[in-house]
């Protein structure tokens, strides 16, 4: 996708649905009834962040307390594998003193699976999850006399192909722990002392919430996967390394063999188990495999929660293309992996890109899996839904009437086709007199489509 653009003014189950879990009690901390429009600060180096946000509030205005539906931004993206605790902390506490100096909600969004390549230089983690290779996932179980299965390296296409050392395994116990402290120590901890902060100040809205997940998935590699496309024959190029990297023809597979070997599978278990159930080896094993994504996406929700945080503001975030194309993929999990007791389902939405949906059947499986959920957020979408106001006004209003609580919309240049073309910036609000807008009928949402005056900030065309 090409991103110059970086600041946009825009339980159970192996076989069976998830089952409804007890639900914790539920936590008071930092519940409102707002919903949250959020766009995204992307492929900009750190130090510009304040002034992309600069540009969205002067666009839009400050936000109006008295309404429902507040503008805010996010920081793309705290990496728990790349970046240092003490480089998560500085991001964190930047993005809430830029909050605080704005009147401008923040939004958390966390990469706990991709660390694709980004316009800044991090000293990265004092401890490397790659480095061990039972924290990294494998596509094969280990042979006799082996303690490991083969790990390849990460790979995803994101317009171009990047890689990173390793798949993290979600399923592994090192890993979890490995991820839980980056979680707490880099994240938690300076998150919790300012929104304490906040709370004194009677300005806990400007925590607009966390997202602990980015499209989690375990990637299929193997050629012939629906949805992840690898061409043995032209194999795919890291063209961020130096030199560039080429992907091997072993690392062509399927990886999640080492969360299976952590919940005590090996090939003879796995053959046994799924002839038991009718089923073939490779169904069982992408069952398994969506297992372990919903719990690693709870695992780290029920961090959070933990620290006094309402699952309102605690977001999972995968694809929901689960609704449209139901072939069967470790790359494309179902909605009930996203849904749990400790958070509020999130999914990529683009009716309009790769990450399709059917919002009814969205619904539908969230309800099925948790009968007390009613919200969901739009963890990630595009202005990509038209070029006019009423265009956006149905997506925003379909979304917001149908549960969401927050959309966060990334980086879309319009005229990627024609780079003459101006940006469109869509914004939806609620309540009166939002010094932006102009209000038709007050209290009902509206949408207005703008060109924006966006200082660009060139960077690689292939890093979304």
């Amino acid at each position: 996708m090409r991103t110059w653009l970086l600041i946009v003014l825009i339980t159970l189950a192996m076989g069976v649905q998830v089952g409804c879990t007890q639900l914790p009690k539920s936590n008071t901390t930092n519940q409102d009834n707002r919903e949250y429009l959020i766009f995204s600060v992307q492929n900009m180096p750190l130090d510009k962040t304040r002034d992309a946000v600069i540009q969205l509030r002067d666009f839009y205005g400050p936000n109006d307390l008295k309404s429902k539906c507040l503008i805010g931004f996010s920081r793309m993206s705290i990496m728990l594998f790349k970046q240092s605790i003490q480089e998560k902390r500085d991001i964190v506490n930047m993005v809430f003193d830029i909050a605080e100096e704005f009147d401008m909600p923040v939004y958390l969004h966390l990469d706990m699976l991709h660390n694709s390549p980004t316009s800044d230089k991090y000293e990265g983690p004092e401890k490397k999850f790659y480095d061990d290779p039972m924290m990294c996932e494998w596509v094969d179980f280990p042979k006799p006399g082996e303690t490991h299965g083969p790990v390849p390296r990460f790979w995803n296409n994101w317009g171009a192909w990047f890689s990173t050392p390793a798949f993290p395994a979600f399923g592994s116990p090192k890993l979890q722990e490995y991820v839980r402290e980056q979680l707490q120590k880099g994240v938690l901890g300076p998150m919790m002392k300012r929104i304490e902060k906040l709370k004194v100040q009677n300005k806990e809205y400007l925590f607009a919430g966390i997202c602990i997940g980015w499209e989690t998935a375990i990637y299929n590699l193997t050629p012939g996967d629906p949805f992840v496309i690898v061409d043995p024959e032209d194999p795919p190029v890291d063209m961020f390394t130096e030199p560039n990297i080429k992907m091997q023809r072993w690392e062509m597979a399927q990886p999640g063999y080492n969360s299976l070997y952590h919940l005590g599978y090996n090939q003879q278990r796995l053959e046994k188990e799924a002839k038991e159930k009718s089923m073939t080896p490779k169904a069982l094993f992408i069952e398994i495999c969506h297992k372990v994504g919903h719990d690693y996406t709870e695992m780290l929700a029920k961090e959070v929660f933990n620290r006094g945080i309402s699952r309102q503001k605690i977001f999972s975030h995968t694809v929901a293309t689960n609704t449209v194309d139901n072939r069967p993929s470790t790359s494309r999990p179902p909605v009930w992996t996203a849904v749990n007791p400790y958070c509020t389902p999130g999914f990529t939405m683009d009716n309009f890109g790769d990450a399709v949906y059917d919002l009814k059947k969205v619904k539908q499986q969230i309800l099925k899996t948790d009968p007390t959920q009613n919200n969901l957020a739009v963890a990630e979408t595009y202005f990509r839904h038209g070029t006019t106001e009423k265009d956006y006004t149905k997506f925003f209003n379909e979304m917001f009437d149908n549960g969401a609580t927050l959309i966060h919309i990334l980086a879309w240049h319009s005229g990627r086709e024609n780079p003459d073309s101006p940006f469109h910036v869509p914004a939806v609000m609620e309540g009166p007199n939002l010094s932006v807008t102009k209000w038709r009928d007050a209290g009902k949402r509206e949408c207005l489509t703008a060109l924006a005056l966006i200082k660009m900030y060139p960077v690689n065309e292939a890093v979304r």
